[in-house]
């Protein structure tokens, strides 16, 4: 699956660093007297970036795999519970039982079916994918809690004994626990991924150590020593190194 927006600024960011670092480097009056502005913390700084940038990457994967099991999952849910109301209705004599199953069916299918959790896509940013993550949670855990509830109601109905095997209430049991661990995974491996970015996000975007504060100060100092409209301080400029977080974020 493609990276989200955000997650390419990020990746341009450490870029940008690192080439502004060589940059640095070769200059023999860059001299800074701010210890964290000192190759060795700039070259640090990068390998933080780096680090943290894989740490994301390796998060991601799982939970996108994750993505795409739970998707594949969901899919014959609202056509199965679909053809367990009719066999339902056919096997009882009160009607109001079969009224209780069609509202937990109605639930479970009154769920958009544009539920799947966000795998970053391009476009939206970090913060997009968290909200729409949050929306899907709710969805997908919502037709969990429904299942659980119609065949809940199917096992306490002695009459219900259907010959399909698909739609027997065993098989609809451990479809249940499949979707409901599922869920879950998705869940977990989204929290890691979140933990992930946090971590990045210290790394890149702390105010007084971040590595985009880092690479401002380098330009200004740069600025100071060879003049602001000099070609060092153009070149470094040029770098686009900035917080491509949202402002609630920042």
């Amino acid at each position: 699956m493609s990276k989200s927006t955000s997650e390419t600024g990020h990746a341009k960011n450490l870029a940008n660093f690192k080439t502004l670092n060589v940059y640095v480097g070769k200059l023999p009056k860059y001299n800074p007297s701010k210890p964290s502005l000192a190759m060795p913390a700039m070259l640090q700084k990068a390998e933080d970036g780096t680090a943290v940038m894989k740490a994301v990457n390796i998060a991601h994967t799982p939970y996108s795999k994750a993505v795409d099991e739970q998707e594949v999952a969901f899919m014959p849910l609202s056509a199965l519970i679909t053809r367990v109301g009719k066999s339902f209705k056919l096997s009882v004599e009160n009607p109001q039982d079969a009224d209780t199953l069609m509202a937990h069916s109605k639930r479970i299918r009154g769920i958009s079916g544009k539920s799947k959790p966000p795998a970053a896509v391009d476009g939206r940013t970090d913060a997009n994918v968290e909200e729409s993550k949050s929306k899907s949670t709710q969805s997908y855990d919502f037709k969990v809690e429904n299942l659980d509830r119609l065949v809940t109601h199917l096992e306490s109905s002695p009459n219900y004994a259907p010959n399909e095997v698909e739609l027997q209430t065993a098989t609809l049991r451990a479809y249940h626990g499949s979707i409901k661990k599922l869920t879950e995974d998705v869940d977990g491996f989204f929290t890691n991924l979140k933990n992930a970015r946090q971590e990045r996000d210290i790394v890149f975007y702390d105010p007084k150590n971040g590595l985009v504060a880092m690479a401002n100060d380098a330009k200004g100092y740069i600025a100071s020593v060879f003049g602001y409209t000099s070609k060092e301080a153009k070149y470094v400029n040029s770098l686009i190194i900035k917080d491509i977080r949202p402002e609630d974020k920042k």
